[in-house]
């Protein structure tokens, strides 16, 4: 279901941010506001802790985390052709050359590339840069109106089960079943040793995600919890 368009409240509680942001922290303010703005149906008390947290930390590599203000700052030069290529960015953000004798791809780079991209689509966070650098996004000029069911929509070609930024808010929304089995896929898994283990078949991921799902209902003191 597509939303129809609507303007952002003008209200000072719920309004587009500034764009001057020149702290992580300015930008993290300014990226919870965004999302608040542009989804009037999420009340405004609603505890903002776990979509800080998310907005927090870029997927990760090899265990290496990085920061979203820098990749902001990455974003930028793409934006204005210092930097040619999203590989170029991984490189610059901090992501490793592969290392074939821990059985890495020699693809690991762009591999990151996607999934970086993949995170920030479904985060609507490539939507709030572009925001920040004067680009218009649907996201932020087509808002539903706030009486239509958050389940109900698709914003930006993300649907509200796989939307991570509403999950962050609204963790009654429950994630599909496949985007598990994606994240298993997309991810990157390493041994104890912090040699990379190979990605595995579709078939296991499904396997490996109904343990899981076998594992917690079996714990559970009731299945009314699931």
């Amino acid at each position: 279901m597509q939303p129809p368009s609507a303007q952002c409240s003008t209200s000072a509680q719920r309004s587009l941010p500034d764009k001057d942001v020149t702290s992580a922290a300015s930008l993290e303010d300014a990226y919870v506001a965004f999302i608040l703005c542009c989804n009037p149906a999420v009340p405004l008390e609603t505890d903002t802790a776990t979509l800080r947290e998310s907005f927090r930390v870029p997927p990760k590599s090899g265990g290496k985390a990085f920061s979203t203000y820098n990749l902001f700052q990455l974003i930028k030069k793409l934006e204005t052709k210092e930097l040619k290529t999203w590989a170029e960015l991984a490189l610059k953000l901090g992501v490793e050359p592969p290392d074939t004798e821990k059985g890495e791809s020699a693809q690991k780079i762009q591999q990151y590339a996607v999934r970086l991209k993949r995170w920030m689509h479904s985060m609507h966070i490539d939507a709030f840069f572009e925001y920040l650098i004067g680009r218009e996004s649907s996201y932020c000029t087509e808002i539903p109106a706030e009486q239509i069911p958050i389940t109900e929509l698709e914003r930006d070609g993300v649907a509200a089960e796989d939307d991570m930024a509403l999950r962050a808010l609204l963790p009654q929304i429950k994630p599909r079943r496949a985007h598990f089995v994606s994240s298993i896929l997309q991810g990157e898994w390493y041994d104890s040793a912090q040699n990379r283990i190979p990605t595995c078949s579709v078939d296991e991921a499904w396997a490996l995600y109904r343990r899981v799902v076998e594992n917690l209902l079996a714990s559970a003191p009731s299945r009314r919890r699931f």
